[in-house]
């Protein structure tokens, strides 16, 4: 009689584990579109190192550091060229301290790396090409720019 009770007791556990890791990944994935934050102008000191569109997601790693920036915060879009609307990735900092050797910059460039990603399984991916880095400046300002993914 013990036995089964934890059994019982183990499959219910179980059950609401399986249920709070289906529920937790569909929050984590459920995209919607997003506006956009007021953009005060362009910047030209990002870049791409990769940028990749697969069957269920969008993919994006590369560097931001507006000159007009003091502490770096990066946010990444993607463009669904059909609609015209944005969708907001997933993006995580991670240092780049080399960058920061190279242009003796006293530790400004340590975290203008980013890595980006948005799993969107219900879209047709074909329209998504165009990604928008948006950075703040000194004054808290965003600017942008434009990538296009091949």
């Amino acid at each position: 009689m013990n036995q089964k009770k934890c059994d019982i007791g183990y499959l219910i556990f179980a059950g609401i584990a399986s249920l709070f890791f289906i529920l937790a990944f569909h929050s984590f994935n459920n995209q919607h579109p997003v506006n956009l934050p007021d953009v005060k102008g362009v910047f030209s000191e990002w870049g791409v190192n990769s940028c990749d569109i697969e069957k269920d997601y969008i993919y994006v790693s590369g560097w931001s550091a507006p000159q007009s920036s003091i502490k770096l915060k990066t946010i990444v879009f993607a463009q669904d060229n059909q609609s015209g609307e944005y969708y907001q990735l997933k993006t995580l900092v991670y240092p780049r301290s080399q960058g920061t050797a190279e242009m003796k910059a006293n530790g400004f460039f340590d975290n203008s790396g980013f890595v980006s990603a948005i799993r969107l399984p219900t879209s047709s991916l074909d329209s998504f090409k165009n990604i928008l880095i948006l950075s703040q400046d000194r004054d808290g300002k965003w600017i942008r720019g434009d990538y296009a993914c091949k």
